[in-house]
């Protein structure tokens, strides 16, 4: 769900894989990353369209993502593969 952050009210609904878990902004490129724990995989989303661009596999159960500004990249922990893709 996006929500408008000045008129609180919901403005989209994405759809993202099964079991989304967290969330991470990437402000260099306005993209938002959903992890999706029973799919295995996290879902990419155009923060000015709030439409889905990429779908990528990772490990097994991803479970929290983090987003590094120095060399614009996404790392996403994997509890059930204990690794991070």
């Amino acid at each position: 769900t996006v929500i408008d952050g000045a008129a609180d009210t919901v403005i989209a609904t994405v759809a993202t894989g099964d079991g989304p878990r967290a969330l991470c902004y990437n402000p260099t490129n306005n993209k938002v990353y959903c992890a999706n724990r029973n799919s295995s995989n996290v879902t990419v989303v155009d923060g000015a369209t709030n439409g889905v661009i990429a779908t990528v596999a990772v490990g097994d159960w991803p479970w929290a993502l983090c987003y590094n500004p120095t060399d614009d990249k996404v790392y996403c922990a994997n509890w059930d593969s204990d690794n991070v893709t």
